[in-house]
């Protein structure tokens, strides 16, 4: 039997939270969209600290869940054959998505919009929904995705038959071949967004297709890890090294790009695609980053936070019911800090670790009720 491998569970645990913080730190001024925003930073540092935190996580976070992801896939649908493996993704996956895109999604955009609306009176709950506003996928994107992943996969193992074959250990991409890849990796999304920029989004689908290069590479990448068993070679020792060098990188590139690119005059607009060379560079930045951060903290994790225990093993089972239930209790949590007249980057860093524990505390009572429990 399989050995447990805890500190991918403890990974998926951090890069839920890190999903949390992300569009929390989205409502107190860092550059991105969000249901509800509730203003900009008094001055351009506060919302450069804020973009850093959010630009860091958005370079690697989604990339590093789509790989946890992927990771499990061919094992699962080894044990339970295609047919069962892309049922039980339809249920998992799903009816979640279908529930927020009729429910929560609403429930959330009418809370945005009671928050930010000026109406008087304003609109009742019901109005919102029999009008069918604020219907949308929201953060079920990723869900999205991997529902079309899952049965892709199941078509493809389908059609290759027994060639696809039993796992089989090979040597793990070498530090020549993963450089060559984070370069071609942004050399693509730079092209990419001179078609789709950083701020489009697919209407129907909404998916942001400046960013999918690296998530397909992630997807490979965990099946491909999970059967040739790359992350046996990956140490902690290793993590550490890159996770200095993304560190350099962010401390020296992030502002470097923000200076020289004219980021502090307000102006963003090149940096989010078209044939600009700060579209171009960044790319290359935001995969450089990446890259390094996702290989960093499965090697951290892996060499010093492969444990459980009955609080980690809570969290992890309430991770998924935290994704998809998170917008509206971030909404709430701000909400009802909203009276606090206060420099918001102080109150994004004062509430954050608050509004991680309601969200994972509620998270956690959401999935004991019966019905839910067997899905999420």
């Amino acid at each position: 039997m399989r050995r447990r491998l805890y500190y991918i569970d403890n990974l998926r645990i951090f890069a839920v939270a890190l999903v949390v913080l992300h569009h929390f730190a989205t409502i107190y001024g860092a550059t991105g969209d969000w249901y509800y925003v509730e203003g900009v930073p008094d001055h351009v540092l506060q919302q450069f600290l804020l973009t850093l935190f959010t630009a860091t996580n958005q370079s690697f976070f989604m990339g590093l869940l789509f790989f946890v992801s992927a990771y499990f896939v061919r094992s699962s649908h080894d044990r339970k054959g295609g047919a069962v493996f892309l049922k039980d993704r339809l249920i998992r996956l799903g009816i979640p998505m279908v529930a927020f895109y009729f429910v929560l999604s609403p429930i959330t955009g009418f809370i945005a919009y009671r928050m930010s609306s000026n109406d008087s009176p304003p609109r009742s709950f019901g109005e919102y929904m029999m009008a069918g506003w604020g219907r949308g996928l929201g953060p079920m994107w990723f869900v999205e995705v991997l529902i079309v992943f899952s049965l892709v996969y199941v078509l493809l193992r389908k059609w290759r038959g027994a060639a696809s074959g039993p796992a089989v250990r090979k040597p793990a991409p070498s530090l020549a071949t993963l450089i060559f890849v984070i370069a071609a990796l942004g050399i693509t999304t730079g092209l990419v967004r001179t078609m789709f920029s950083v701020k489009d989004w697919l209407l129907v689908a909404h998916l942001q297709l400046a960013h999918f290069p690296q998530y397909v590479l992630a997807l490979w990448a965990g099946v491909a890890a999970s059967k040739h068993q790359w992350l046996e070679a990956l140490t902690a020792r290793l993590g550490w090294r890159w996770m200095l060098f993304a560190m350099g990188t962010i401390v020296i590139g992030f502002p470097t790009i923000f200076i020289l690119g004219g980021a502090a005059s307000g102006n963003l607009e090149p940096f989010l695609g078209g044939w600009h060379w700060q579209s171009f560079v960044y790319a290359m930045y935001e995969q450089i980053v990446g890259v390094s951060l996702i290989l960093g903290f499965l090697g951290i994790f892996k060499g010093h936070c492969n444990v459980t225990g009955k609080w980690v093993s809570r969290l992890s089972d309430a991770s998924y019911t935290v994704y998809v239930f998170h917008p509206i209790i971030i909404l709430l949590v701000a909400w009802a800090a909203a009276p606090w007249q206060a420099n918001l980057l102080l109150k994004f860093t004062m509430l954050s670790l608050p509004c991680l524990v309601i969200t994972f505390a509620l998270g956690w009572l959401i999935r004991r009720i019966p019905l839910v429990s067997r899905i999420l």
